[in-house]
């Protein structure tokens, strides 16, 4: 006797035609892929505000929109150029 189990993965979902889509947030892991870099760095990236990203509490996930948006647009860079600019006081 085998159970069928239906979950949210498997349910058609349904949404009424005028009801905007949810935006797809995916996983560091998953958006690290995208964009080609590694999750470490891209954590660091959304930390310095570079990246856009979602949080829900201490989890950081990632808008599949905002980060085509993001690609899309040529990216963003550190302020001051290609270094990084230290805050007076900082040692790192």
């Amino acid at each position: 006797m085998e159970l069928k189990r239906e979950t949210a993965m498997t349910a058609p979902a349904t949404r009424s035609p005028t009801s905007p889509a949810m935006p797809r947030l995916l996983r560091p892991k998953l958006a690290a892929a995208y964009l080609d870099v590694t999750e470490a760095h891209l954590l660091q990236l959304a930390r310095d505000g570079i990246v856009p990203c979602v949080r829900l509490g201490r989890r950081v996930l990632f808008s599949e929109t905002a980060l085509r948006d993001f690609v899309e647009s040529g990216g963003k860079a550190f302020a001051g150029g290609w270094r990084k600019q230290m805050t007076p006081g900082s040692n790192t």
